[in-house]
């Protein structure tokens, strides 16, 4: 069949001839013997096309993108004007739906960075412009992003219809809208907030500490004082270690009461050490030398932090012992709080790390005096 075709193809035009060509490719394609060099053509066929799809996908992104960056650009250019002169070019200030974010981010920019009553003007502005609307229905319908954005927003505006909404989102599992949320209560009603979701405080240890210590600093010791205090001395067991890290937010006496009362009950060693780290009483200054014997170090560190804060110059025999404890963060607590101790002067240091046996306890001591000397 082949040398047929060579035959008719010496006696017909270049086009029949290459079209005769390509029919015998295709046939010698379809024996077995040629099936992988057929699958091989069409890998390397998907492969380039899927690739050029990809290129062109990316190319249609990217395009998309700069486009969509533009024209927020030229919207936060129109805001910038309008958010700095309500009077002027602010006065029929609005915004869409689906221009939100963009502005909220420009919103959030200056809010960070104005006071008084260019910070009222912007609230002001946003609420006219229909911020509230949106954030509410965002935080029913958006993604995570867009709620938090949503929850932080209500908060700054301070707005009372928001709380149903904003309450249900902080009782959310996830742990970064739930905390925005909190936030945004406790800007919005203080005292509610402590009174709703005190509990929540103390029990979701998703919510890192440092940040509701803050929240709870910014609602202010007059809504919390009262509430902590009767949720930790009415607990007849040992109270809530987390909670006890809030006493510093508290009022000062209030907070001395509670310490004073369970520092004398039974506690774990966690409770004990949290609550030494709230002394600031002289009057317990005989409990916290008892404690400087613990086995747990974390005690002894408390107490020797403590001691700090409260102790007189007549506690250097008490601290000189633990130079040579077994924890390094006692030795080195010790040793800070030894040159700290009131009247006690660097020539006694000096003659008391000459008397030590232990080179590193030496050591320790002198470098604890030329940190002060230092400081």
């Amino acid at each position: 069949m082949i040398a047929g075709g060579e035959a008719l193809a010496s006696s017909i035009p270049l086009a029949d001839e290459l079209a005769l060509a390509v029919a015998l490719w295709w046939e010698r394609l379809h024996r077995f013997d040629q099936l992988p060099v057929l699958i091989a053509v069409w890998v390397i066929l998907i492969t380039l096309g899927a690739i050029i799809a990809l290129l062109v996908s990316i190319l249609v992104l990217h395009l998309r993108n700069e486009a969509k960056e533009a024209r927020e650009e030229r919207w936060r250019g129109q805001w910038m004007l309008q958010l700095l002169d309500p009077e002027g070019e602010g006065k029929n200030f609005g915004i869409r739906e689906n221009q939100l974010f963009p502005f909220l981010e420009v919103w959030s920019r200056l809010q960070e960075s104005l006071r008084g009553e260019f910070k009222d003007r912007l609230s002001d502005l946003a609420r006219n412009a229909g911020v509230i609307e949106y954030c509410n229905k965002a935080l029913r319908k958006g993604g995570i992003r867009d709620r938090i954005i949503s929850a932080t927003t209500l908060g700054h505006l301070g707005h009372q219809g928001s709380w149903g909404i904003l309450a249900e989102a902080a009782r959310s599992k996830d742990p970064y809208l739930s905390l925005s949320a909190i936030r945004a209560l406790a800007r919005i009603d203080g005292p509610r907030t402590v009174e709703v979701f005190l509990e929540d405080f103390i029990v979701r240890k998703e919510w890192p500490l440092p940040s509701i210590y803050r929240i709870l600093l910014e609602i202010g010791a007059d809504a919390l004082t009262e509430p902590l205090v009767l949720r930790l001395l009415n607990d007849l067991e040992a109270p809530p270690l987390r909670a006890l890290h809030f006493l510093g937010a508290i009022r000062n006496e209030a907070s001395m009461v509670v310490v004073q009362t369970l520092l004398h009950r039974r506690q774990g060693w966690e409770q004990e050490a949290a609550l030494l780290k709230s002394v600031h009483d002289p009057e317990l200054g005989e409990f916290v030398r008892s404690r400087l014997g613990q086995d747990a170090w974390q005690v002894v560190v408390a107490a020797v932090n403590a001691l700090g804060r409260i102790g007189v110059r007549e506690d250097m025999p008490l601290l000189v012992p633990l130079l040579a404890h077994r924890e390094w963060w006692v030795r080195y607590r010790a040793a800070h709080t030894l040159v700290r101790l009131p009247g006690v002067k660097p020539i006694e240091i000096e003659l008391q790390a000459s008397r030590l046996d232990d080179p590193f306890a030496r050591d320790m001591l002198r470098h604890a005096l030329a940190a002060r000397n230092m400081g």
